[in-house]
């Protein structure tokens, strides 16, 4: 037992024991260090690989779906170029009312006196509708030169008609020594807006 203790000679059981400890060791460290990283590598791949096919996927549906939506944009392009000199109201009645006020405002930041404003009935031309109102102010010229103006040069696209001019003499001015020639007229002013199908 004496030279057993010195040479450090493990029993059969043991040492087997030890020996299949140790080689159960080793493949969990070649498992840890090259296997589990090559497995994580790889779903980490199947997993980009997945997103990339969507992403493909989409990117594909949207280049099928360009040249649809480029005519559909280049129609609605041209469909609002024509739009823009109409009347855009949601009804006749609205379309009246914003002629009004259009007026009154215009009429107002030129200095002028707003008389009376009418809606005048609505008439069908063709695929359009013809929106009117007839309306009386008094002005000076140059207030009456600024009122014709904006109101036939500025969208949406508006219409002078019946046009009635009266002048009088309104009052001299005493730091001039002028004459202030006041302008009463009288017109109507149409727009179009699209027909209801």
């Amino acid at each position: 037992m004496t030279t057993r203790l010195m040479t450090g000679r493990l029993p059969p059981l043991a040492s087997r024991g030890l020996a299949l400890g140790i080689l159960v060791l080793l493949a969990g460290l070649v498992y840890a260090a090259l296997i589990e990283p090559l497995i994580e590598d790889y779903a980490a791949m199947q997993q980009q690989i997945a997103q990339y096919t969507v992403l493909a996927e989409r990117y594909r549906r949207l280049a099928e779906a360009l040249p649809a939506r480029r005519a559909a944009l280049a129609a609605l392009k041209q469909g609002a170029a024509g739009e823009a000199g109409l009347l855009t109201s949601a009804s006749e009645t609205l379309a009246g009312a914003a002629l009004q006020s259009r007026i009154k405002s215009i009429v107002e930041a030129a200095q002028g006196e707003l008389k009376s404003t009418q809606v005048l009935p609505v008439q069908r031309d063709g695929d359009f509708r013809r929106v009117g109102v007839r309306t009386e102010m008094s002005m000076t010229l140059p207030a009456a030169q600024q009122v014709l103006y904006q109101i036939e040069s500025t969208p949406p696209w508006l219409f002078i008609d019946n046009l009635d001019i009266h002048s009088h003499e309104a009052e001299r001015r005493q730091d001039r020594n002028t004459d202030i020639v006041v302008l009463e007229m009288s017109f109507e002013v149409s727009g179009y807006m699209r027909g209801q199908n």
